[in-house]
């Protein structure tokens, strides 16, 4: 079991003890249904069927050793103490059958709900807790059930006698619990009370494995609560608890008997639902398990804001898998159970990681759709504007031009005389062009009178900021 052969033949010996003893009790309590056998006929077949496996494999393994190998392997005689013990539990199995299938379905009816009010009012009276579990109310509605399952079903027993003991034993008991109940009496007898305080320590103990057994219970670990469960059932003599001075208190008796099988089938439940995964495997399942329910957070959070957010988790999934050799997590030469579990583990982690991948990118591209259409419309209400504003106003030429400009008359020449020294130039200094050849002809007298203002123009006088400034925005809006 340590090195998570739970298939095997030797390993299903603790197990097949506990169904043993689980039958057991259910005959002596009587309180067992269809139900609760079908479990216990699945798992005798599941023991059955590894128990024949070995046996073969042992065959063919004995025809390749020799005869002193074959002396010293005591593999033969642990599958025959198997096979007895097998039997044994097939044959309580088969009695409990019998006995309900005596029964007739409609009467089975009954005998089903009167056990399920009997288990109720048993977890009331084994809770552990100091008040009251189960209100007055409740029991009202248990005694009301009784009621009419007694006055309700008597034409049911004139034809047909069987069952009759069954449903009249199991009434009388649901009465006594309720009675019990309601007179809040001691649930055992003073000297039982330890006994009874250890078998309900165990039971919430083994409760609270059955919720965590995942991260905090190895298989092996069973085995000490089944021991201890077994010391305290060998305390019992004919079915009943004896003290050291041979006394035989009546009171609590049932009680006890209830804690020690709930006991055993809870123990039952923790070695057939374990995890199939072995003990060599076991850390790495509760990483990858880990993993798994860290991304199903992200994912469920609406995804990663960024990608390096994964990095963490890709890191670790990849040294997990290169753990793996051709697909097989290998441990010390051997492959041991729960490569199966593994390997889906460890395929979903990728999944979610690959699946968070493309909703991060497609949420990124719905992002920069939403942004060019918030550029669109932008756009186009600016330009709209744009065209409202320059119909609306009129260009100011003198800020455009310069004040200086728009006041100065290029047909005035000023001085007549001949300015022969400061003659216009247009090519360059090698041809001068005397002045009185252009007579006063405004046109042509432009360039002078032009060359002339020039040199006399007073730059302090014109706002040479607000011209800039009015060509900066002649350019924009023209461009706008």
């Amino acid at each position: 079991m340590t090195v998570g052969l739970t298939n095997s033949a030797p390993a299903t010996y603790a197990s097949l003890s506990t169904v043993q003893r689980l039958l057991e009790h259910l005959n002596e309590s009587e309180i067992f249904t269809h139900q609760d056998l079908k479990p216990i006929k699945d798992r005798l077949d599941e023991i059955n069927k590894i128990i024949h496996n070995d046996e073969e494999e042992l065959k063919n393994e004995q025809e390749d050793q020799d005869e002193e190998s074959r002396k010293n392997n005591n593999s033969f005689e642990e599958l025959k103490l198997l096979e007895h013990k097998l039997d044994q539990a097939y044959k309580e199995y088969n009695f409990l059958e019998d006995k309900i299938n005596t029964i007739p379905e409609n009467i089975q009816k009954i005998t089903n709900e009167l056990i399920s009010i009997k288990r109720s009012l048993f977890n009331a009276l084994t809770s552990h807790s100091n008040d009251r579990s189960i209100s007055n109310k409740q029991l009202e509605f248990f005694k009301k059930k009784l009621f009419d399952i007694e006055h309700n079903n008597d034409d049911l027993f004139d034809s047909n006698e069987d069952g009759k003991g069954l449903v009249k034993g199991l009434t009388d008991d649901c009465h006594y619990l309720i009675a019990d109940l309601e007179n809040d009496s001691d649930k055992v007898d003073p000297s039982l009370k330890p006994l009874y305080d250890q078998l309900d320590k165990l039971k919430s103990t083994l409760e609270n494995l059955l919720v965590t057994r995942r991260w905090v219970l190895r298989t092996t670990d069973i085995f000490n609560y089944q021991r201890t469960l077994q010391e305290i059932d060998n305390k019992r003599v004919n079915g009943f608890f004896i003290l050291e001075d041979g006394s035989k208190p009546l009171k609590g008796q049932t009680i006890l008997l209830y804690l020690l099988r709930r006991c055993y089938a809870i123990i039952y439940k923790l070695l057939v639902s374990s995890e199939p995964v072995s003990e060599a495997l076991q850390s790495l399942h509760n990483q990858l398990t880990t993993i798994r329910n860290c991304l199903m957070d992200l994912k469920r959070m609406d995804g990663i804001s960024s990608l390096r957010e994964l990095y963490p988790y890709q890191l670790k999934l990849a040294s997990i898998d290169n753990l793996r050799k051709d697909g097989k997590f290998i441990v010390g030469g051997h492959i041991p159970e729960g490569q199966g579990t593994l390997n889906a583990l460890l395929a979903e982690c990728f999944d979610i990681c690959h699946e968070l991948k493309i909703e991060f990118y497609e949420r990124q591209e719905d992002e920069e759709e939403d942004e060019e259409e918030n550029e669109n419309k932008g756009d186009e209400n600016k330009d709209g504007s744009s065209n409202k504003k320059s119909s609306s106003k009129k260009i100011d030429t003198a800020a455009v031009v310069g004040s200086k400009a728009m006041n100065y008359d290029y047909n005035n020449l000023g001085n007549d005389s001949v300015h022969t020294t400061n003659s216009f130039n247009p090519i360059g200094s090698g041809y001068n062009t005397p002045t009185s050849t252009f007579g006063h002809n405004g046109l042509q007298s432009l360039p002078l009178s032009a060359n002339d203002s020039m040199q006399n123009y007073n730059y302090s006088e014109d706002n040479l900021a607000s011209y800039q400034n009015s060509i900066a925005g002649s350019e924009v809006s023209d461009f706008e």
